[in-house]
């Protein structure tokens, strides 16, 4: 039952991590075990004290106090009453608008977007209906990615070259050959092969608002950099100026004069003599040193090769290697390996090669003749932690020689005391006998158990009675009993009768009837005559002459002079007036107690803490124009 895998030396830990667990699990010092779910926990299934809860989760205090998951995109949030959420920090590749984690790719101009908010909650999604737009609005309308964002609120503070910041805090692309622009239908600067010049030819809605007055044209001469309407007054690298034409440079030059004298160089060669030459060790085939100050001093080498003593080597072809290094003059070799390899000699090689139980490993002797490794962390069947398909990392001594090994779980076993698998804790529904855990269950229906020479069951499960170390069946419609013909408690809707069994009530979504006499309905039911009549539509509970009185409601209805009425969409928690006090995610309190999206091309992005309020008028401003430009 016992497996003792390669007996190793155990040495100090390099600079990678002995041991890695999972998100929802810990380190035991042995192996990965799981917490409650959304906790983080140092006792299996635990929630560690004030419900302290993993990166992505929140502690809710209303309602079943657990730790529950932020919506999508959020990296932390609070709870604003049951199923209402505040993001305050996004995960990459989201940015934080009114307090909702959208995609950086949101943009609520195009049709194809939908409310991200509301989507998750599986509410349909809210779509922008954008039909016979003209043609290049698509793409007039696309954005780039923001280079600087504000810490606090991912908002975009600013944009690379070729976009501005637009009303939505998007980087929304110059128009077509502008490379510098502050707003819409305006450029500053434009890109090289361009000059700006009036907009010929009749104007439409959409031409007049994208260029203004008017745009950047395309210059007329091939491979020309700078130009006016009239001629071209410079020419793109590689290419010199002659009779109003743009020439060949030599194919080494970046910039030159004329065919035969470069004035820069391409990467890969140094200028001599007005000629390019190539840096050391490049040839037409291979440029491997990107710049150099003479024809045998580099300074910068391509991305594969290294710069050792003013020269490049070629860096080796090493999967597991995380940071390399030079060695001697003319060597590059692997410093660091990633977590789950060893270094060897200078080269990275799997833990699992070595052996299939090894998750995480090391090496006592990286330079040595042969290698001395050991695992730091075992394998771990996250699917089945407790089982015995996974291993714990046993550390013992031999010849007083402290050593790391990996040694099988006898099933059920969370902490193991020696190499030879005793076991000193056992998971819940297992007990603990010699060193050895024993589960429950090996008993058919046993909840909780003891060890005497075998399993012995203390408590059974659910409508099940302890009879002889078995677990047996109570009868038909009993929750708890002693035996199989009696009865102690019948579940909801039976009763006990004279002949000692649970029989069925005979009123219909009666929950208590003690000889047959209905006390009690099911939610949603109240008793009249004998008889459970469905409560008035949105009640959950009701009393009163025919139930008319509502004592609680069904969800999205809210109490009100004793009756249930419907409450706001997409609201998640009433007031007592029947108002909405919280929203769901990406949902808002409008001042008609109505729960509005927050993002909108109306809504200004009032919802949450830091709400975007002052874009308001201008996306008002903007949908006013829309409506016009696609009339």
């Amino acid at each position: 039952m016992i497996i003792l895998v390669y007996l190793l030396v155990n040495v100090c830990l390099s600079k990678r991590v002995s041991y890695s667990c999972q998100s929802e699990y810990f380190w035991t010092g042995q192996t990965c075990l799981p917490c409650e779910k959304g906790c983080k926990c140092s006792s299996y299934m635990g929630c560690d004290g004030g419900l302290q809860c993993q990166d992505g989760w929140v502690y809710q205090d209303e309602g079943e106090k657990k730790c529950v998951q932020c919506p999508t995109g959020c990296s932390t949030c609070i709870v604003n009453g049951i199923n209402g959420f505040i993001c305050n920090k996004c995960q990459t590749g989201y940015q934080l608008i009114a307090n909702i984690c959208v995609p950086l790719s949101f943009n609520p101009r195009l049709g194809n977007v939908k409310f991200f908010g509301f989507g998750l909650w599986g509410i349909p999604y809210w779509n922008i209906a954008l039909d016979n737009l003209p043609q290049g609005i698509e793409e007039a309308y696309s954005t780039l990615d923001c280079i600087e964002r504000d810490s606090s609120t991912t908002f975009c503070l600013k944009c690379p070259d070729g976009s501005w910041l637009n009303e939505v805090m998007q980087c929304e692309k110059c128009g077509p050959g502008c490379s510098l622009c502050t707003s819409r239908g305006t450029c500053v600067e434009c890109q090289s092969g361009y000059y700006w010049g009036e907009q010929t030819g009749q104007y439409n809605q959409y031409n007049a608002y994208f260029n203004g007055a008017g745009r950047c044209l395309e210059c007329n001469i091939k491979n020309a950099k700078n130009c006016d309407s009239k001629q071209v007054l410079s020419c793109i690298d590689g290419f010199y100026l002659q009779n109003q034409i743009c020439m060949d440079c030599l194919n080494q030059c970046l910039t030159c004069t004329d065919s035969n004298s470069c004035v820069t160089c391409k990467q890969g060669y140094f200028l001599q003599n007005n000629q390019c030459q190539f840096c050391i060790g490049n040839s037409d085939m291979n440029i491997n040193c990107l710049e150099c100050s003479d024809q045998t001093k580099c300074t910068k080498c391509s991305d594969t090769y290294m710069l050792i003593n003013s020269q490049c080597y070629l860096i080796p072809m090493d999967p597991g290697c995380e940071k390399f290094r030079a060695k001697g003059n003319n060597q590059v070799i692997c410093d660091i390996c990633l977590n789950g390899y060893y270094l060897y000699q200078g080269t990275c090689y799997s833990c699992l090669n070595q052996n299939e139980l090894y998750e995480l490993c090391t090496n006592l002797d990286e330079s040595g003749q042969s290698p001395s490794i050991y695992p730091t962390q075992c394998f771990t069947n996250i699917a089945d932690p407790i089982s015995s398909a996974n291993y714990f990392l046993i550390q013992q001594t031999d010849q007083e020689i402290n050593t790391n090994i990996c040694v099988q779980n006898n099933n059920g076993c969370i902490k193991m005391v020696d190499s030879i698998g005793q076991c000193s804790q056992c998971a819940d529904h297992y007990i603990l006998n010699n060193g050895v855990c024993y589960p429950c269950s090996t008993i058919l229906n046993c909840l909780e158990c003891s060890y005497n020479q075998g399993v012995i069951c203390n408590q059974c499960i659910q409508s099940n009675y302890l009879n002889n170390n078995e677990c047996i069946q109570c009868m038909e419609g009993c929750d708890v009993c002693s035996s199989s013909n009696s009865c102690d408690i019948c579940s909801p809707g039976y009763y006990y009768s004279t002949l000692q069994q649970c029989v069925k009530c005979s009123v219909k979504n009666c929950s208590s009837c003690p000889n047959d006499t209905c006390r009690s309905c099911l939610p949603q039911y109240f008793l009249y005559a004998q008889t459970c009549q469905l409560c008035p539509p949105g009640c959950s509970n009701c009393q009163g002459t025919q139930g008319r009185e509502c004592t609680s409601c069904l969800k999205g209805f809210y109490l009100k002079d004793r009756g249930c009425y419907p409450g706001t969409q997409y609201c998640a928690q009433y007031n007592n007036d029947g108002t909405c006090k919280n929203c769901i995610y990406g949902a808002y309190v409008a001042d008609n107690q109505e729960c509005l999206p927050c993002i909108s091309l109306g809504a200004g992005y009032v919802c949450g803490q830091n709400a975007n309020v002052y874009c308001f008028l201008e996306i008002l401003n903007f949908a006013v124009l829309f409506i016009l430009l696609i009339q």
